[in-house]
């Protein structure tokens, strides 16, 4: 299977080392716009899918790691 040659990301801390994929990956990063989560429609609808089930603020350490991966699966 083809590796993808660009992935988009919102301005998270958790993609502050990106240089690291595009070296080891070779392919290119790109960021959204700030405040534009219309640019990542697919996210903004996986976030509020998630949410149905993990309200914004729960502590996912006190979560029970079965209904975790239930959620994950769903």
């Amino acid at each position: 299977a083809e590796l993808r040659k660009t992935l988009t990301y919102d301005r998270g801390r958790e993609m502050s080392e990106h240089k690291i994929l595009e070296e080891d990956l070779g392919i290119d990063v790109y960021f959204c716009d700030p405040h534009s989560p219309w640019q990542k429609g697919t996210c903004e609808n996986m976030n509020g899918l998630i949410r149905q089930y993990l309200p914004k603020g729960i502590d996912l350490n006190q979560a029970d790691q079965h209904y975790l991966n239930q959620v994950a699966m769903s």
